[in-house]
C-alpha cells in the first residue's frame, strides 16, 4: 500500500490545533468539588449551639452471675480485694438500667471543627482494677494513666486504627501521658500482669459523648440544630443506634435497649 506523505507544515498546524483545542477544553472544565462533595469545615460555635439529647439505656434480660476472680498470684491484689473478688460481667440495675455504656454522636457534626482540650482525662489503677472502667477522650487530648497501687501494672492499649502503647508501671504514684491520633469506639486497655484488669476508651473528635451511670441515663449538650445519629456502645453487648433531629435550642430523646 502506498503511503501518503503530508507536508511538515500541515503536520505542525494540526498539532497546534490539537493542543489548542485540548487547552480550551481543559479551561472550560468546571472546577471539581471537594472530595465527597463536602464543603470546607466551619468552627463550632458554643454560643449558638444549645441543643440537648437525653435518654436512657436498658438491658431487660437476665443479669449474668458475677464471676469469681482469683488474685492470689499477687498478694497485694488479694489483700486489697478481701471479700470483693466476685465481679459482675457488666453493670445492670434492678430495673434493667445499663451502666458503663458509651453514648456519642456518631454522625451529624462532620462539618464542624472543635478545639482539643488541654486538660487530661485520668485513668487510674486502684485495688488492681482500672478506675473508671469506661472513659471518653478526644482525639489528641492527653490521657493520664496513674498507678495508685503498690504493685506492678502495665497498661496495654490495643486500638485498631491508631498506634497502641504498652507502659510498665512498677511503683505506686507513677503516671504517664499518652494520646490517641484517630477516633475509635471502643479501645480496649488491659494489664498483662493481672488478666482480669481491663478498661475501655471511647475516642472521638468532638465533645458530644457521655457514659451512662448506674441509672442508665445520659445527656449530650451543646449541639447545633441538625440531624444526628446517636450510638450507644457497650463493651460486652455491642452497639445500638438512633436518629434524632434537633431544632435550634431544642431537645430530643433517644432511648436504647440492649439484648444478648
Amino acid at each position: 500500500m502506498k503511503r501518503i506523505a503530508y507536508p511538515a507544515t500541515a503536520v505542525a498546524l494540526a498539532a497546534a490545533l490539537l493542543v489548542g483545542g485540548c487547552s480550551r477544553e481543559e479551561a472550560e472544565q468546571p472546577t471539581a468539588p471537594a472530595a465527597g462533595g463536602i464543603s470546607a469545615k466551619k468552627p463550632y460555635d458554643p454560643a449558638t449551639s444549645t441543643g440537648v439529647i437525653t435518654g436512657r439505656v436498658v438491658y431487660p434480660g437476665d443479669v449474668p452471675e458475677p464471676r469469681v476472680i482469683r488474685m492470689d498470684a499477687d498478694p497485694y491484689c488479694a489483700q486489697a480485694n478481701v471479700g470483693a473478688a466476685a465481679r459482675a460481667a457488666y453493670q445492670v440495675g434492678s430495673d434493667g438500667a445499663l451502666g458503663e455504656a458509651f453514648v456519642y454522636v456518631s454522625s451529624g457534626v462532620e462539618q464542624y471543627t472543635f478545639e482539643v482540650p488541654d486538660e487530661a482525662v485520668v485513668l487510674d489503677q486502684q485495688k488492681c482494677s482500672y478506675s473508671p472502667k469506661v472513659i471518653g477522650v478526644r482525639v489528641g487530648q492527653p490521657l493520664e494513666i496513674r498507678n495508685s497501687d503498690a504493685t506492678l501494672h502495665n497498661v496495654h492499649a490495643l486500638p485498631q486504627k491508631a498506634d497502641g502503647f504498652n507502659i510498665g508501671m512498677p511503683t505506686k504514684g507513677m503516671s504517664a501521658v499518652r494520646k490517641f491520633s484517630k477516633p475509635e469506639v471502643l479501645v480496649r486497655v488491659k494489664c498483662d500482669v493481672h488478666p482480669w484488669m481491663e478498661a475501655f476508651v471511647g475516642v472521638v473528635e468532638h465533645p458530644f459523648f457521655s457514659i451512662t451511670g448506674a441509672d442508665g441515663t445520659y445527656r449530650l449538650t451543646g449541639l447545633p440544630a441538625g440531624e444526628y445519629t446517636v450510638t450507644a456502645f457497650h463493651y460486652a453487648l455491642g452497639g445500638n443506634v438512633r436518629k434524632v433531629t434537633i431544632e435550634q435550642g431544642g431537645e430530643a430523646a433517644a432511648d436504647f435497649q440492649f439484648s444478648d
